[in-house]
């Protein structure tokens, strides 16, 4: 005679019901707990990423602090003239319609901060191959070499944290660094996806 504490073969993943009353009630349990702490996990998740977040930006903060001879302590430009710098260093010379765009400015204001880079030497103008009615701007070597400064700056200043790290915490790092690059990249190819889609609908 079937003992009464059998659970039926619904219940639970994988046919719990088919295993024996004890295995049937020790896996129900098992799943229940796993459940609920994936519950308890995700109820977490504002805090977690919040935690994050403050932590990161933290050791922003202590890493410029690293190194008294630090060039970024000499650089005497403004935060959207860097980004237009190293937008460039990134993703090569741009129109200044998607350098407007990509800072989410004016492009009378875009237009003044290109004029500042040129100045001072950084980046260079040059008619549009593809179109000579506009103009594209594109890094100097001495807009290059002050880009490659800073990253290998802000490349020393991690590898003197990550040389303090034990070989376990260095992996679990880069690990989890791993894990946000993916995340970021999906962000990016979806935002890109989305933007390719919101012109061609136009």
């Amino acid at each position: 005679m079937a003992e009464s504490g059998l659970l039926p073969a619904a219940v639970g993943k994988a046919g719990v019901g088919s295993l024996c009353p004890r295995a049937a009630r020790d896996a129900l349990h098992e799943e229940n707990t796993t459940s609920y702490t994936y519950y308890l996990t995700m109820s977490n998740q504002p805090e977690r990423i919040q935690r994050g977040v403050e932590l990161q930006m933290r050791c922003y903060r202590l890493l410029r602090n690293l190194g008294p001879d630090d060039p970024w302590l000499a650089v005497e430009l403004t935060m959207p003239q860097l980004k237009v710098l190293f937008r460039l260093a990134a993703q090569g010379p741009a129109r200044v319609g998607a350098l407007a765009r990509a800072l989410r400015v004016t492009l009378p204001t875009m237009t003044g901060i290109l004029d500042r880079l040129v100045e001072q030497g950084l980046i260079g103008r040059e008619e549009d191959i593809a179109d000579r009615r506009l103009v594209i701007s594109r890094l100097t070597p001495q807009g290059q070499d002050l880009v490659d400064q800073l990253q290998a700056a802000s490349r020393t200043r991690l590898t003197r944290v990550y040389e303090t790290l034990s070989p376990e915490a260095l992996e679990r790092h880069i690990a989890a660094l791993d894990e946000v690059l993916l995340a970021a990249e999906a962000i990016a190819a979806r935002e890109q996806t989305e933007q390719i889609v919101h012109v061609t609908t136009r």
